[in-house]
């Protein structure tokens, strides 16, 4: 028998992957059983509970497959681009299990409600966190009208904050260039937006929750916004870039660089003055006014970055991780994020929870308070982020797809009008 040190650690998993297969295997055959033994009513709470362990053992076993896959691209046996489509593909079938056993845990608090098994959950519940619980639980919604209000209040007031406008003038829709503060260049109003650094529909309760008391209240002003061209806020929106502090040592912190994420982010076309998002990386961000956006938001996005590049393996990323570990790019004294969240959202980003990395940025910059949500609690606030950004990406993937379309439509064009000229000369 070979000794364990001389057997590939990508060996070992695959065993670790088969036993926790056998395992989910023989929990589907107890839940048979169940099914089998017991007539029970559609809808009612033993039907809700057992729906409640499938769908348990489903995400369970999606997760096995994409750790699988993992193994799978570290050992070599994948091409990059083949991992990345099957992790994004996995990725929303775990999301999708994730929201339908998230409706039947809903459905199975009702029924506990109902029968006073446990107290109603109402505004007025004696909870550390209502309000957050309230978003989770009966998730009330903001009303399409008010977020459209919001976001136009926050345009406005970021155009203000960031100086934006060419020549100080009065703001004209039809007349006035914008600054995109990123590129630090001019354009056309309608392709200048309030890009939010934390995003909006994550819920003014899930923000407080996990940034800290009060960070709802900033969610749609300056401080959680930046005005960036449309190619500049999708890139940034998918990850592609962060802005780190430029000397991590001066707090409160007034100057931010960019740092462009992995090889690939480093070609990405942005079609402007600036080519590729290569040309802007380390670049000191140019501020016209005293205004900054706010570190702890510019955190967040930071971390949900840094996790989603490892976890879709970008070229570059183990570079990245260990330039950022050593380089220690947030060391500035600042409680920016709930530390059990930033092992959650790690946990459930990659299975990062345990990266040296990881730990040195849960120990310097979160905080912790007494009381917290049940881990259950937090990993569906986890899964919402998650949709978030992968719902960004496939927006920014149908723009490309449509950008490309309309080159090949363009160059047909073109080739259609050349043979014409050419038929005419030969007439």
């Amino acid at each position: 028998m070979p000794l364990l040190s001389t057997i590939p650690l990508w060996k070992l998993s695959y065993a670790a992957i088969v036993r926790q297969r056998l395992r989910i295997q023989e929990s589907r055959e107890t839940l048979k059983w169940k099914l089998s033994e017991t007539s029970l009513e559609d809808g009612s709470r033993e039907c809700v509970t057992l729906r409640i362990e499938e769908l348990g053992l489903d995400k369970e076993e999606l997760r096995l497959e994409k750790k699988e896959l993992e193994e799978d691209h570290d050992a070599g046996f994948l091409h990059h681009d083949t991992f990345y489509s099957a992790s994004r593909y996995l990725n929303w079938r775990i999301i999708s299990t994730g929201d339908s056993l998230w409706n039947f845990r809903r459905k199975l608090l009702s029924f506990d409600e109902d029968s006073g098994k446990i107290a109603l959950l109402t505004p007025d519940s004696d909870s550390a966190f209502t309000a957050a619980l309230l978003r989770l639980w009966k998730d009330p919604t903001t009303s399409l009208k008010q977020s459209r209000t919001l976001q136009s209040h926050m345009r406005r007031d970021s155009i203000s904050s960031y100086n934006a406008i060419e020549g100080q003038v009065k703001f004209d829709s039809t007349s006035t260039f914008l600054r995109c503060t990123i590129s630090d260049a001019y354009f056309d109003p309608g392709s200048v937006k309030a890009a939010h650094i934390v995003p909006a529909n994550m819920g003014l309760a899930l923000v407080d929750y996990a940034l800290g008391d009060g960070s709802s209240s900033r969610l749609f002003t300056p401080d959680n916004g930046m005005l960036m061209h449309t190619a500049i806020e999708g890139a940034f929106d998918s990850g592609l870039f962060v802005l780190l502090p430029l000397d991590a040592t001066v707090h409160p912190i007034r100057r931010w660089k960019i740092a462009v994420i992995g090889n690939d982010a480093m070609k990405h076309k942005l079609g402007l003055h600036v080519q590729t998002l290569g040309d802007l990386d380390g670049k000191e961000v140019k501020f016209l006014t005293n205004h900054r956006p706010a570190s702890r938001f510019l955190y967040f996005h930071f971390v949900v970055t840094l996790l989603r590049c490892r976890e879709y393996r970008h070229p570059g990323w183990e570079t990245m991780w260990e330039q950022f570990r050593t380089g220690c790019p947030w060391p500035t004294a600042g409680s920016y994020l709930r530390r059990s969240m930033l092992l959650t959202l790690a946990r459930m980003i990659g299975d990062a929870e345990h990266e040296g990395f990881i730990k040195e940025l849960a120990t310097h910059a979160t905080f912790s308070t007494g009381e917290s949500l049940l881990p259950d609690e937090e990993e569906e606030i986890a899964r919402r982020v998650i949709a978030i950004r992968e719902r960004k990406d496939d927006q920014r993937n149908r723009d490309a797809d449509e950008d490309q379309d309309e080159d090949e439509d363009e160059d047909e064009d073109e080739d259609e009008d050349e043979a014409e000229e050419e038929d005419e000369d030969d007439d």
